[in-house]
């Protein structure tokens, strides 16, 4: 009979404990996932004048690594006079949270009913997608 090797036992029992090797209590390797906020503004009076329209884009925990995702605006109610149309990626730093997404708002002189437009994401890297999809509101300040 061959004697036990007390070492390699306990090198295999906190390699497993400590998600090493694919072993019991392995640590969660997922990727957090990233969900994005709605936003709402008041158009400004003026038609020379802007606002932000501010998203928020967050993950649910943080990453060790940097998380992009691409977004894109479409069209409701609010037409592209109102909001200037963009697509783009934003970033997440590696160990932070949260990132903005800021999308501008044109005054006008017009009095208008309240006015939503969207903000979708799409190709995340580094996370997986949870809520991708916000409404940003614009309402009328005349």
């Amino acid at each position: 009979m061959r004697p036990v090797n007390r070492t390699r036992i306990a090198a295999v029992f906190l390699a497993a404990s400590f998600g090493l090797h694919g072993g019991a209590g392995q640590a969660s390797a997922a990727k957090p996932k990233v969900s994005i906020k709605d936003a709402a503004v008041t158009e400004p009076q003026e038609e020379l004048d802007t606002v932000d329209a501010v998203f928020r884009v967050t993950l649910s925990k943080k990453s060790d690594d940097i998380v992009k995702v691409s977004y894109d605006t479409g069209s409701g109610s609010a037409g592209p006079g109102d909001y200037d149309p963009e697509s783009g990626r934003v970033k997440i730093k590696a160990g932070e949270k949260s990132a903005k997404v800021k999308i501008t708002v044109n005054g006008d002189e017009e009095v208008e009913v309240v006015e939503e437009f969207g903000v979708s994401l799409y190709e995340p890297k580094g996370a997986k997608i949870d809520d991708g999809s916000a409404t940003g509101t614009i309402t009328d300040s005349d």
